[in-house]
């Protein structure tokens, strides 16, 4: 299984700019905890005790985050490629297809097969060679 590229983390897994922007806040308001008087105050055992339920609170959330996402997903590829598109069109309108979908969106969406696309290509040529062919609307002389 190759890992999928990320926005916000380096090749060597560390935050990029991106990522570091992403969690100022969270790195802000750890910050203002410790520097309060009564953080200041606490013996090595109410510290370790503290990060511990610091990670505690960080890890659920991102259990939670992880459940969602595979919820979505299930949901999503449960869902017929009509039931889907209906789906997309109803939360974004008809031009869904020009929107920034979500990952579990975007992961859902129905790819083309290879030979739906020369297809398409095709016709594309053909409909220009054909309008090419045909004179201006408005300079049908040019």
């Amino acid at each position: 299984m190759t890992k999928k590229s990320s926005f916000i983390f380096n090749e060597n897994g560390s935050l990029n700019d991106l990522g570091k922007q992403l969690i100022s806040g969270l790195v802000g308001s750890i910050e203002m905890l410790f520097n309060a008087d009564t953080i200041q105050d606490l013996s090595d055992e109410d510290l370790r005790l503290l990060g511990a339920n610091i990670q505690s609170i960080i890890g659920n959330a991102i259990s939670k985050q992880i459940v969602n996402k595979e919820k979505i997903s299930k949901t999503f590829n449960s869902m017929s490629d009509e039931q889907f598109e209906k789906y997309l069109e109803n939360k974004y309108g008809a031009m869904w297809r020009f929107m920034s979908l979500t990952a579990e969106e975007f992961e859902r969406v129905p790819r083309f097969a290879e030979e739906e696309i020369v297809k398409a290509i095709e016709q594309g040529v053909r409909d220009f060679d054909h309008q090419a062919n045909q004179p201006h609307p408005y300079f049908p002389n040019f």
